[in-house]
């Protein structure tokens, strides 16, 4: 898991009385009222308290200016807002002078783009938490734990081109043997249609002249046949009287 982000900062009042047009103690006591709502996980509260700061604030010092956006991006991260958040650490950054307070606001910017899924522009701002604070441990961390990730998600991605290759392979294999299968039936009635292929044709044309004058000639056979037997019982029948 990567490591928690660095928590709003609580503004000093020694830097408040910077202000010109809001009193000290209305920024101080409203800053650490947003924190106060922060840590008690009431972020949408807080976030409005930090935007009053922020909106009253835009032409106060570095150092207020600063923290207020940056406590803001703290806050909307916490609701998940990653391009907002993003949005208000660069604000932040832009008007940040402190070195410790900027390599802050970049490993908050590595978390954010960590939990936007963006893990290699996430290690591009730990190293860059690391060329300010080289002995910044969560950053050290974190860039261990992503590239860890990384490799995992390389092999995983690799294992996964493999298996599909395998599977398109076997699969086109199943498809070959079916079609080999397919040809094998088409080849098998191919040869069945031409063997009774002569059949059929003579089926369909008909009895051919020649048999039919022979199964003529064969009826008239048969009929003479029968006329001469009848021939033969009638002389038989001849001067034979009735008994009474």
């Amino acid at each position: 898991m990567i490591n928690n982000y660095k928590f709003p900062l609580i503004v000093l009042a020694t830097v408040l009385f910077i202000s010109s047009s809001v009193s000290g103690f209305t920024i101080r006591r409203k800053n650490n009222n947003a924190n106060k709502l922060f840590y008690k996980e009431e972020y949408k509260n807080a976030l409005d308290l930090y935007d009053e700061l922020d909106i009253k604030l835009e032409k106060e010092g570095e150092f207020i200016n600063t923290t207020v956006k940056y406590n803001r991006a703290n806050t909307v991260l916490k609701l998940n807002n990653f391009e907002e958040a993003i949005d208000y650490y660069n604000k932040a950054r832009s008007t940040a002078k402190d070195k410790t307070r900027i390599s802050h606001i970049y490993y908050n910017m590595g978390n954010t783009l960590y939990r936007a899924g963006k893990l290699e522009e996430a290690i591009n701002y730990y190293i860059k938490t690391l060329d300010i604070d080289p002995n910044d441990k969560d950053a050290k961390f974190n860039i261990e734990l992503i590239k860890k990730k990384l490799e995992k998600h390389k092999k995983e991605e690799k294992e996964k081109k493999e298996n599909d290759k395998e599977k398109k392979e076997k699969d086109k294999g199943k498809k070959d043997k079916k079609e080999e299968e397919r040809d094998k039936k088409q080849q098998k009635e191919e040869k069945k249609e031409e063997r009774e292929k002569p059949q059929k044709e003579k089926k369909k044309q008909g009895i051919s002249k020649e048999d039919a004058l022979r199964i003529l000639k064969a009826l008239e056979q048969r009929e003479k046949e029968l006329r001469k037997n009848e021939k033969a019982k009638m002389k038989g029948r001849v001067g034979l009287s009735k008994d009474w």
